[in-house]
């Protein structure tokens, strides 16, 4: 299948898995709030008792770990932005120049359009342009599909996915044999700049040594295109590679990789000895106006906004703030971006691992629901 089905496959898999371990988790927590209703009410009729929480939540050490943002970032009440517009000159520049055409396709389908190339080396990219509420970039090589597809996962937190990632558990930072980290994010933020990609700030940088792809390949279930199991792959020294994920920023601020009700911002790559063998753009943004510059808003106050969420809710296990980060997000009034919250927080259990995304509107307070 052409990339883009194959990604959709296999987010409807993840997402019909998700699905049903929710309607499961569902069920039980019906149940268990059943016998809460009834042993509050007893509470009240007897007793001038208040019913606290019976967990309190708790923040990580670390919680602050994942903020990209610069130490001098500038902060405004809003943003005026739009979505970069891609061209097909742009694209063919920046990953077909050593790499001769032999095939592409360009079709209209009214409310945007779709451009599919196919280089000499078997290198395959598609284009989804000429929209105004979505612009995508997907490029791979041979190499891939067959080897890393599927093993980093790297979901935003808009999606049911998003509990499967495993990119945490990542060395980031590491220098590989074949170029230095540094090297490897200048030669793909070169590519970024052929395509007229604005705003490209701070880069993560993960180092995917044989070891790392061997662990990470032993951990996940890999099927081919008739559901059969496929065997472990061999991993070599020319296989090492580099995952990065490039972050959009304003004055040292960060764009969103979710969004409310639009798409947010997402640039990931992979790097080789060999070059950049992948590499998906979503959403790019071009800010043209800016509100008020306002201060920074403070980590306190994203703590007491979450505190106060969680104690209203009745809780039997332990919940803990993994990450706290301030980001730009896009409003449902489209084109607006506003300083948000976006905070982490596991709140597994011994049976059931489980994190979620809670997002407010770091001015207002308001919680901010996809």
């Amino acid at each position: 299948h052409k990339e883009y089905r194959r990604q959709r496959q296999m987010c409807i898999r993840d997402r019909v898995c998700m699905k049903r371990f929710f309607a499961m988790l569902l069920f039980l927590s019906i149940t268990f709030l059943g016998g809460c209703t009834q042993t509050a009410t007893k509470i009240s009729e007897n007793s001038d008792e208040t019913i606290q929480p019976s967990v309190e939540l708790s923040f990580s050490d670390d919680m602050l770990s994942h903020n990209n943002n610069a130490s001098d970032a500038i902060c405004y009440d809003w943003l005026e932005a739009q979505i970069h517009q891609f061209s097909i000159d742009d694209v063919k520049n920046a990953f077909f120049a050593d790499d001769p055409i032999i095939s592409d396709e360009n079709s209209d389908y009214g409310s945007y359009s779709l451009y599919v190339a196919l280089g000499l080396s078997g290198a395959y990219l598609q284009m989804e342009y000429n929209s105004t509420t979505r612009q995508t970039i997907f490029y791979k090589t041979p190499w891939y599909d067959p080897k890393v597809h599927l093993l980093v996962k790297d979901y935003p937190a808009d999606i049911d996915s998003f509990n499967l990632n495993n990119i945490d558990k990542l060395p980031q930072g590491e220098d590989l044999a074949f170029a230095t980290v540094q090297e490897a994010e200048d030669s793909v933020r070169k590519v970024l700049e052929l395509l007229g990609c604005e705003n490209v700030g701070t880069a993560e940088v993960y180092s995917l040594s044989p070891e790392i792809l061997t662990s990470l390949d032993e951990s996940i279930r890999r099927v081919d295109d008739d559901g059969n199991d496929m065997p472990m792959q061999t991993w070599t020294d020319e296989d090492a590679c580099y995952y990065i994920v490039f972050r959009e920023e304003y004055d040292g601020l960060v764009f969103s990789r979710e969004g409310i009700q639009w798409e947010g911002t997402n640039i990931v790559a992979y790097y080789s000895a060999r070059g950049i063998e992948y590499m998906s753009i979503r959403t790019p943004l071009e800010v043209t106006a800016t509100g008020q510059q306002i201060e920074v808003p403070s980590v306190e106050d994203a703590k007491a906004m979450i505190t106060d969420k969680y104690n209203s809710i009745i809780m039997t296990a332990p919940a803990t703030v993994e990450e706290i980060s301030l980001e730009y997000i896009m409003t449902v009034d489209q084109g607006t971006l506003v300083p948000s919250w976006r905070i982490i927080v596991d709140e597994s259990t011994a049976q059931i691992p489980y994190k979620c995304c809670v997002r407010f509107d770091a001015l207002t307070g308001k919680e901010l629901t996809w």
